[in-house]
């Protein structure tokens, strides 16, 4: 320990000479790990430096005999050390007392030499400084620190320190931001040697004071554990309350064993692909303040009593938070609190049974804190409606189910009391805005004018004004034949006797019940009530033309839940509804009022939760019909699909003939027509063309009109089907 210091103090002595040669001797150990001829001098002082100091060197002792706070202290606190590498050597244990700071410098590191990982601490001889001080105490202060990188190092708070390291921008006399920091390959423990840690442990914290900009962090593979059980500390990651800590990555690491696994009190975060485990709360988000806020991928292990994977519930920002992709378990509580959140899903995320199996626990809810609405929008085919328990009304305002596209709301949605359901063209409030469109007193592109002719207000149980048409329609059969289709409309009355009777060619709710109805072979059909009408008519609908119907049964009580037995069913169906007076375009009466679609609306689709049938035609051409027909006399259509061969190799055709040639072409039937076949190259004098001579083959009709034979291009042949 002597010689060390006698080393420092001559090294020091040496900085400050201009005789190289006694520095190099002094010093050798600067050079251990310094490939020769990349020295560099500097010139203010006609000195010789180096840019990689061994700590021992500079009076740190590893051997983990006597405290190394003033040793540290003193290499970070010369102006020499911005660049410098502070290396910790294998096996190295440091005592600390008092807080490392680390301030004002950029462009250097601190790094020990060999990686730290799950098992990464001093009995593995990883490189670790370990806290002797007061309790309450912050092992490493980095203020005013930039372009840096700190790797491969355990940190051990003993079960006395209460920060492991603290990154922030506070005091006087900061000459640089903080920012650009890189901590990799890391082991942060509250207590490594498994016994509890301090109460208040956090392992990493990020702007705790500062409202300045302290961004652009990175945590990379690394391990962090508050103590020896899920209660134990705070938090393994903490960023604190300023709306300027942004763009903070934690990606690949492990956070187990604390309260909190990573708290995320403002500012802007990129959370992926970590394993969070034995927490009591994984994640904890109070505010965002960036649109590029990502939770994803990440394997969360908390499986315990009352261990949850996610509580957001601070005040929301006008921009979504992405939670997607990531696989969660379902305790015996709500995995995911969205309170007051707007959350999008563009990867579904997946939930297994941990603790009970789940029993008791749903995967999403709104159910504490802020109690605003909570908003999901996105992929939600992971979702059951008993998902859907606990998101509830508040402060009476909607929660927003929004899908993209239109197959990726599961049906259930559409009968979520107090859950807004919307597939881009259906609007429940004046002012919603769903995808740049709003209502037309809204003020944004009109797609169902609130006041003007559709109905616009709260959703399920809050429906209180006007008469709706009932919801949830459907049908039991009686009787074992299901060969024939049936179509039935259900309009509500109120009580001036106005009807809300839907126009032609609406989606009606089809069943499927027995070729002949009668006493014993008939359906039941079942309905949602309508609180606020005077009653029902049912009618049938001819399924060839829905313009056509019959009305089959009046007055039929629908205040409540109710059903209607239909025991025949009409030849003939006298009523024709009324066509849309808009350029012929798909229109039909929305829960009592008229709404028109027309072609070139950006909509996904329409649905609602009574006679409901999803299709639209939006801007990008994307349809979802059953069928299409155009003109009185034209064909029923229904798909469009391009098929491709494997790759196949033709027979040479001879001089002057034509030959059909026939290959396999998975899933076309003879009823397909083709067109546009496209061959893998440049078909020179030959020329081509195909049909489907049956189901699953495809005909190729080669024509060589050359004088000599010609062999086609061998490859994969695109056809396009219409069926």
């Amino acid at each position: 320990m002597l010689k060390r210091l006698w080393l420092f103090s001559l090294l020091t002595v040496a900085w400050l000479t201009v005789e190289p040669a006694a520095q190099s001797q002094a010093s050798g150990r600067l050079v251990e790990n310094k490939p020769a001829g990349q020295e560099t001098a500097n010139s203010g002082f006609g000195t010789q430096t180096r840019d990689s100091l061994d700590v021992r060197d500079a009076g740190v002792d590893c051997g983990f005999s006597s405290d190394s706070s003033v040793a540290l202290n003193a290499i970070t606190a010369r102006a020499s050390s911005n660049g410098l590498a502070i290396v910790f050597p294998p096996g190295c244990h440091v005592k600390l007392a008092k807080t490392w700071l680390v301030k004002n410098l950029a462009g250097f590191s601190i790094r020990g030499t060999s990686g730290a990982g799950a098992a990464g601490y001093y009995g593995f001889r990883i490189p670790a400084i370990t806290w002797i001080g007061a309790p309450g105490g912050t092992m490493i202060d980095m203020e005013y620190v930039d372009g840096f990188v700190v790797e491969s190092l355990a940190i051990d708070g003993n079960g006395i320190a209460a920060v492991g390291i603290n990154v922030d921008k506070t005091g006087m006399g900061g000459a640089v931001n903080t920012t650009d920091g890189i901590f990799r390959r890391l082991f942060v423990h509250g207590n490594a040697s498994g016994k509890t840690a301090n109460a208040n442990w956090e392992g990493i914290v990020f702007s705790n004071v500062s409202g300045q900009n302290v961004e652009d962090m990175r945590v990379l593979d690394s391990t962090m554990y508050c103590g020896p059980s899920s209660s134990s500390g705070v938090a393994g990651i903490v960023i604190g309350a300023s709306f300027n800590a942004k763009n903070f990555q934690f990606i690949h690491n492990e956070i187990h064993q604390c309260a909190i696994g990573v708290w995320q009190k403002n500012g802007a975060m990129d959370l992926e692909y970590s394993e969070l485990g034995g927490n009591d709360l994984d994640i904890r988000v109070d505010d965002w303040s960036d649109p590029n806020e990502v939770i994803s991928h990440n394997l969360s292990e908390s499986d315990t009593k009352g261990a949850r994977f996610l509580n957001i519930s601070g005040p929301a920002p006008s921009h979504p938070i992405e939670i997607s992709g990531n696989n969660i378990p379902l305790n015996d509580t709500c995995a995911m609190n969205i309170s007051n959140a707007s959350v999008k899903m563009p990867v579904g995320n997946k939930w297994y049974p941990a603790f009970g199996m789940g029993a008791g626990g749903t995967k999403v809810c709104n159910a504490s804190g802020a109690g605003n609405p909570a908003s999901l929008n996105g992929s939600l085919y992971s979702l059951s409606s008993a998902d859907f328990s606990n998101l509830v009304m508040a402060q009476n305002v909607h929660n927003g189910i929004f899908g993209d596209g239109t197959s990726s709301i599961p049906s259930f949605l559409m009968k979520s009391t107090g859950s807004l359901f919307l597939e881009r063209g259906v609007f429940y409030l004046p002012g919603d805005v769903i995808d740049g469109l709003t209502s037309a007193s809204g003020g944004g592109q009109a797609v169902t004018p609130c006041g003007v002719n559709s109905w616009c207000g709260m959703e399920g149980a809050l429906e209180v004004t006007g008469t709706d048409t009932p919801e949830g329609l459907s049908c039991t059969v009686t009787g074992e034949d299901s060969r024939k289709i049936y179509g039935f409309y259900i309009s509500a009355q109120d009580s001036s006797g106005n009807e809300t009777l839907l126009r032609g060619g609406s989606p009606y709710f089809a069943c499927h019940g027995p070729s002949t109805l009668d006493a014993s072979h008939y359906l039941t059909l079942k309905w949602l009530g309508s609180p606020n009408a005077s009653s029902c008519n049912v009618y049938a609908v001819n399924t060839n033309d829905a313009r056509l119907v019959k009305r089959i049964a009046t007055h039929v009580n629908c205040a409540s839940s109710g059903m209607y037995r239909v025991t025949s069913y009409p030849e003939s169906f006298p009523i024709r509804t009324p066509e849309s007076l808009y350029n012929k375009t798909l229109a039909f009466l929305f829960r009592g009022k008229e709404l028109d679609f027309q072609y070139g609306m950006p909509l996904n689709g329409f649905s609602d939760k009574g006679i409901t049938k999803t299709w639209g035609i939006d801007t990008r051409g994307t349809a979802d019909f059953s069928g299409l027909k155009l003109g009185a006399s034209g064909s029923d259509l229904s798909q469009m699909k391009i098929y491709s061969t494997s790759s196949i190799t033709p027979t040479a055709v001879p001089a002057a003939t034509c030959m059909d040639q026939t290959f396999a072409l998975e899933g076309v039937t003879i009823a397909d027509r083709v067109s546009n076949v496209t061959p893998p190259g440049m078909l020179g004098n030959i020329s081509l063309s195909a049909y489907i001579s049956a189901r699953d083959t495809l005909l190729l009709h080669f024509c060589n009109p050359s004088a000599s034979s010609v062999s086609p291009p061998r490859g994969i042949y695109s056809v396009l089907a219409v069926h």
